[in-house]
């Protein structure tokens, strides 16, 4: 019986810092305009080598530079009709808080959103 429960917890523990990766499609870059307390597009692009990588509660998106994301709460998680969300509260490099939030809609898109209080980051990723 003790094997038994050894065995379950080294697999929780191996399975919560597996590393998993994906490949950024397009990413979108958004203002928030102070005016009209809207977010307006103001680039978009297809990247060649973008990746976005999940390491326990580390979030690490890789192009020509590198942006680490830590979360530091649990997932506020939303299901709707169209797509199921999980939030989390998070500081990137420098320690700045923002919110990331993962959303994968019916249809197959899978987009990840970086908060802050002024600037939206989207990253649609290939099928997961």
């Amino acid at each position: 019986m003790k094997n038994l429960i050894l065995i379950v917890c080294l697999l929780f523990t191996i399975q919560a810092h597996t590393q998993v990766t994906f490949r950024v499609r397009e990413v979108i870059i958004s203002k928030l305009n102070k005016e009209t307390k809207e977010f307006h597009i103001v680039q978009t692009s297809q990247p060649d080598n973008m990746t976005l990588m999940v390491f326990g509660n580390l979030f690490t998106v890789t192009n020509k530079a590198k942006s680490n994301y830590r979360i530091f709460d649990q997932p506020i998680k939303r299901t709707t009709y169209d797509y199921r969300e999980n939030e989390w509260q998070c500081t990137d490099d420098e320690n700045i808080r923002c919110r990331l939030a993962l959303i994968r809609y019916n249809n197959g898109k899978t987009i990840i959103f970086i908060t802050y209080s002024d600037i939206l980051i989207a990253y649609e990723i290939e099928n997961i």
